[in-house]
């Protein structure tokens, strides 16, 4: 994925992370009314090249709003997402990809409340 670019000070550009781009698209196709009255902390956690480029981001969803930023090392979450890259993410969380086929195949695995991970799954699909 290439990154895009964001303006950071006068003249100044960044590269935009993959999971700072995971993060916009994700608060882009997040669906307050699909994520209700849900009120719980979602890891997504990826490792493109293996554990020592783990990258993780913290979605915090509280009664159909949503806020993503970086999780720190220890966080804990209700419901912990793992997937290879943030491509790979985005693809199963908006529907692009069949989640279920991706558990079967060991690209996606999680950890935490089985039902919250088929509701997370449900608030970023379009309505």
């Amino acid at each position: 994925m290439r990154a895009r670019l964001r303006p950071v000070g006068e003249g100044e550009t960044v590269p935009l992370s993959a999971m700072d781009a995971l993060a916009q698209r994700l608060q882009g196709a997040f669906n307050a009314t699909a994520a209700g009255d849900f009120d719980g902390t979602v890891l997504i956690c990826t490792q493109p090249g293996g554990a020592a480029d783990a990258q993780a981001l913290l979605l915090t969803v509280d009664h159909g709003t949503l806020a993503a930023g970086p999780a720190s090392a220890g966080t804990h979450a209700d419901v912990t997402l793992y997937f290879h890259s943030a491509d790979e993410a985005l693809q199963l969380l908006t529907g692009s990809a069949n989640p279920i086929a991706a558990f079967m195949e060991g690209a996606f695995r999680s950890d935490g409340y089985l039902l919250w991970i088929f509701a997370v799954l449900a608030m970023f699909r379009a309505g």
